[in-house]
């Protein structure tokens, strides 16, 4: 009578067991269901969970009825055959899982070397542009300048003939106009 009542929490444990792998085997199986190893491996799964839940009910079913023994050599056997076949269909799936994120990790790596590459195509033409502008810019202002220094050198000889001429139309026209003037 003693073991009549020990079975209730047993099977609350087992229900609330079976609730938690039911759900995550639910989440887990919309992923792995992408290949047909993985609903192979997933039906594997799902035939030991089958197969382990009457073994269950009975065994908790005789233990029900006071025949410690019976149950217990019932779980060593029955049970325990049922539970290696399910530890192996999760064992199966877990390698798949991890096949599937080494191929995702390895995808991952070549869009972020990819991405890498472009980044530093994007930086380098940024550089020979900037390159380019800068030079650019050094030509615009030095040319007038150096034609500005020139005059200024024959002048400091005693030259005062010496004009600027240049073509733009800028500040450095406004200067040689008036450098022109003096």
């Amino acid at each position: 009578r003693g073991h009549v009542g020990c079975v209730v929490p047993y099977e609350r444990l087992i229900a609330s067991l079976d609730h938690d792998i039911d759900k995550r085997w639910a989440a887990y199986r919309s992923d792995s269901m992408a290949s047909a190893e993985g609903t192979d491996a997933a039906r594997q799964f799902e035939g030991a969970r089958t197969a382990a839940a009457p073994l269950i009910a009975k065994t908790l079913a005789i233990l029900g009825e006071g025949h410690r023994q019976e149950a217990t050599d019932l779980a060593l056997h029955g049970l325990a055959a049922a539970f290696d076949a399910e530890s192996a269909a999760i064992l199966r799936n877990v390698t798949l899982v991890e096949g599937t994120a080494g191929q995702q990790f390895k995808a991952a790596e070549a869009r972020h070397a990819r991405t890498f590459e472009i980044s530093l195509g994007i930086i380098v033409a940024g550089l020979v542009v900037l390159c380019v502008a800068g030079w650019l810019l050094f030509r615009a202002v030095m040319g007038p300048l150096g034609k500005l220094v020139a005059a200024v050198e024959v002048m400091r000889r005693g030259d005062f003939s010496q004009r600027v001429s240049l073509t733009r139309r800028d500040e450095f026209t406004t200067l040689a106009d008036g450098f022109n003037a003096m």
